[in-house]
């Protein structure tokens, strides 16, 4: 203390009061200073942990990123083969396309010779029964024809039979009224 009190006296003389003035307020911008360097300590901490948080989030970025890498390696591992293939899948899609448009076309065409086949058969076999049953008809109409003209021979004959039988009783009957006494007693007998 003894070097302050000569500093006192050397810089501001004998003028004590101005000398503890200056002194107050150096110790105060000490005090301040030291109360500013404790702030200061406090966001240098501050700083520090937000570092570190900085430094944390940026690892976990890099983190993501070479998971992100490893899945696009993946993928690229996974379907390269799909796509090397691109173009021999197109070929077989459109190969496959030609040949089911061939397969179609080519049932098309076997549909309709099965269905020009089954109506020729079908008006083959049509013909053929039409055939029998003309050929039926006909001996039918032949039948009906050969029992229509026996029922007028029998008709015929037996008017022929009928006539002559009443030819027959009226010659009878002429004679039996020509014979003398026959023809009255009938008639009395009527």
């Amino acid at each position: 203390m003894a070097d302050e009190e000569m500093f006192k006296t050397q810089i501001a003389g004998n003028d004590g009061k101005m000398v503890d003035s200056v002194e107050q307020s150096v110790r105060q911008a000490i005090r301040q200073e030291n109360e500013d360097s404790g702030a200061m300590d406090e966001l240098r901490e501050q700083i520090k942990e937000k570092d570190a948080e900085i430094e944390r989030l940026r690892e976990k970025l890099d983190e993501k990123d070479n998971i992100i890498e490893e899945l696009r390696r993946d993928i690229r591992d996974k379907y390269q083969s799909y796509i090397d293939n691109y173009e021999s899948i197109g070929s077989l899609v459109y190969d496959s396309k030609v040949r089911s448009d061939q397969m179609i076309r080519d049932a098309e065409t076997k549909r309709e010779k099965i269905i020009a086949d089954a109506d020729a058969e079908a008006r083959r076999k049509i013909d053929a029964i039409q055939a029998e049953i003309d050929k039926r008809i006909d001996d039918g109409e032949q039948r009906y024809k050969a029992v229509e003209e026996e029922l007028e021979n029998i008709v015929d004959t037996v008017n022929k039979v009928q006539r002559k039988f009443m030819d027959s009783y009226r010659s009878i009957h002429r004679i039996v009224q020509d014979v003398p006494g026959m023809g009255s007693s009938e008639e009395e007998d009527d």
